[in-house]
Formats: structure tokens, sequence, C-alpha cells
């Protein structure tokens, strides 16, 4: 009698590249050089790291104030890069969804997905849910870093979240101010961290867990 074992191995995620190394090979401004969020995401995040999730991630071009090319930082960004670092850091996405304003930054690659419109608008989100439904993982903000453009946003996006989803904000200058409007909104805990406001003042994230 012949016996065979085939042992199956969990994959190490400590062999994987950090989501802030991918930052910095992408030139975001999340990695640790400037912001500083992709640690904090990495902690946030990374129990998601193999499920098939499906993300969105509003304003993801950066292509009007993160296109210095004199800046050695910055020289291998393009508009989408950020699609492309979370579609890099997680090895199973289903897809990531990029919301923008600009035309130019609409672009379409496997697991990478855009649509043009202000999130912002009233009733936007009904656009999404229409096309993609509301069953969302993860939902980031990196639209018009203002309150007001905050609040708005997480209007038209929290229904698009799916039970135990996260919602993310970031370049936040007034976390405690956000944290008081979004209180009026939804009754779940809001978590304040801040990041890396030696580099920028705005440099604080929220995070709920609905």
């Amino acid at each position: 009698i012949v016996c065979c074992v085939v042992l199956i191995t969990r994959e190490n995620f400590n062999d994987l590249p950090s989501l802030d190394k991918i930052s910095i090979e992408y030139s975001l401004d999340k990695a640790s050089y400037w912001h500083g969020y992709a640690d904090y995401y990495d902690k946030s995040l990374s129990h998601l790291r193999n499920k098939k999730i499906k993300m969105i991630e509003g304003d993801s071009s950066m292509k009007y104030h993160w296109n210095d090319k004199s800046d050695d930082k910055k020289v291998n960004y393009k508009p989408g890069n950020s699609l492309r670092t979370w579609k890099k850091y997680f090895n199973n996405l289903d897809y990531i969804l990029g919301i923008d304003i600009k035309q130019d930054c609409m672009f379409e690659e496997p697991n990478i997905k855009t649509e043009l419109f202000d999130s912002t608008v009233l009733n936007n989100g009904d656009k999404v849910n229409h096309k993609y439904g509301n069953n969302f993982d993860i939902i980031l903000d990196d639209g018009l870093h203002s309150i007001d453009a905050q609040v708005k946003t997480f209007n038209n996006f929290w229904p698009l979240l799916k039970p135990n989803g996260i919602y993310l904000i970031e370049d936040i200058s007034n976390p405690q101010a956000l944290k008081s409007e979004l209180k009026k909104i939804v009754n779940k805990k809001i978590h304040i961290h801040e990041c890396n406001i030696k580099n920028s003042t705005d440099s604080y994230v929220i995070k709920i867990v609905k």
C-alpha cells in the first residue's frame, strides 16, 4: 500500500509586499514618505488580502496635484496608480471601481473599472447601486478634502457598503469636526487615526465598520 500525503499550506502574507512598498513603487502620497496611510491600511485590511473583494475609491487619479516629475518620489506616478496599487495588494480582487470627475482619467484594465461623476452630488450613489450593486467590502473616500464634500460623499456611498464592510476617509485636517458630522448620520463607532502629520497636517484617516 502506497500512501501519498499532500500538504497544502496557507500563503504566508509575510512574504508578500507591504502596501507601503507597493505605494512607493507606484509613487503614491499614501506611502510612508508622505501621508503614511499605507501602513495603517495594511493593518486594517490585511485580513481581506486574499478575499474576493469589491472596492470603491473616490477621486483616485491625483492627476493634477501629484505629477511633479522633478520629485523622484513622484517619478513613476500616472493617473490610476492608486487603483493599480490596490489591485496588486489584494491577491484575489474581484474589482476596484474608481470614481472621478475628470474625463481623461477614465480607463479600464483587468479588475479595474472607472466611472465619471461627482461623488458629492445627491443620488449619484444610486447610479453605482443600479450598475454594480450595494455589496462593496471597502469604500475609500480620497475625494475633495473638505468636511462638506466628505459628508456628502458618505451619504451617497455608505448605502453601497455591505454589512461589516469598511468605510475609510483620508486627507482630513479636522477629524473631530468631521466625526461630529458623521455621528449625525450613522450610529457606528468612528475611529480616528493620526498618520504622518509632520509631513502634512491633514494626514488623518477615519474608519467606520458597518
